[in-house]
């Protein structure tokens, strides 16, 4: 994915992967600065950042799916990332991954900190992650279904 020019990522935050999706992007590189110190080691990125979205996914399969409806006691229960992932109304995403070094408390492993901001954003209280039905029964007209993912694409 190429990044357009006037952001710079590279030259000005030090990121190496970014997922673009209009202004998420500056959102999540601006919580990635506040949240941890820069270095300059930049491996694994893509790796990590697919271990991330892996380990939000797995709160699933640790904490279940109850309802389909966002409710505090949903929330709770530890599935906020995955429910977010899911959230039928979300159409954006930007991303920032930045390696912060080796942690001693993990056994000298790089930490990894992944952000992401959606838009339109989900895990809204008293609202539906999505609406049961067929499969892309409900793109919008604008999109189109995606039979490899059963997702609806613009």
């Amino acid at each position: 994915m190429q990044i357009p020019a006037q952001l710079d990522i590279q030259k000005d935050l030090d990121t190496e992967r970014i997922c673009i999706g209009h202004g998420l992007l500056e959102l999540s590189l601006l919580w990635i600065h506040m949240l941890i110190s820069l270095t300059k080691n930049k491996n694994n990125s893509f790796f990590q950042g697919t271990a991330a979205s892996a380990a939000w996914e797995k709160e699933f399969q640790d904490y279940g799916l109850n309802s389909i409806n966002m409710d505090v006691a949903l929330f709770n229960s530890g599935v906020g990332h995955a429910t977010q992932m899911i959230w039928a109304n979300t159409n954006l995403i930007g991303c920032g991954v930045k390696n912060c070094g080796r942690d001693s408390t993990m056994m000298n492993m790089n930490k990894i900190s992944v952000v992401c901001q959606y838009k339109k954003p989900g895990n809204v209280m008293g609202q539906p992650i999505y609406q049961k039905g067929e499969t892309c029964s409900s793109c919008p007209a604008s999109s189109k279904c995606d039979a490899s993912s059963g997702l609806c694409v613009s």
